[in-house]
């Protein structure tokens, strides 16, 4: 009787943990990508790509973009910053690549990031939103990205995700 109480038990725990997982108490583990941004624009500008901690999220996302761009120097914020980005300065070209090979990927997830600002310094966009986009990086929030490649597009006037996202749920 013993056997059958025991054998049960150990049925009941393992269901439990596969219902725990299969109902999101699995969190997916973010993915190196291929970053691509392309300007779109003649003028020059600065593009940043940050590597976004859980608890700098919220200061993130509330944060002025006018704020980030601050001069003279640049805001103290951004310098914070600094150890967790990668700065393009577009004058000329107009593509930068970040590999998924890049050893940023190793520092921001011995971080413990689960996502990224893309940010660029637009002087003649005033709103916040076209000019700083988060992207989770899971491979769950894409859809079927070609390379592993985000593309995203620097324009005049807006930071845009060329890639499809998934919707969230």
């Amino acid at each position: 009787m013993n056997s059958i109480n025991s054998k049960s038990r150990t049925c009941f725990i393992l269901l439990a943990a596969v219902s725990l997982i299969s109902t999101g108490c699995f969190t997916p583990r973010p993915v190196a990508w291929n970053l691509s941004v392309t300007k779109a624009t003649p003028a020059s500008i600065d593009v940043d790509i940050v590597g976004v901690q859980p608890s700098d999220e919220a200061q993130l996302t509330s944060m002025k973009v006018s704020d980030w761009w601050a001069s003279p120097p640049r805001d103290l914020t951004r310098r914070g910053y600094k150890d967790m980005m990668l700065t393009s300065n577009f004058q000329t070209g107009d593509k930068w690549v970040v590999s998924k090979d890049d050893p940023i990927w190793h520092k921001w997830f011995g971080l413990g990031v689960r996502e990224i600002m893309v940010i660029a310094d637009l002087p003649q966009v005033h709103e916040d939103s076209p000019r700083r986009k988060f992207l989770l990086l899971t491979s769950g929030d894409w859809m079927n990205p070609v390379n592993q490649t985000i593309e995203i597009r620097v324009q005049g006037d807006r930071v845009w995700v060329v890639t499809a996202q998934r919707e969230k749920k």
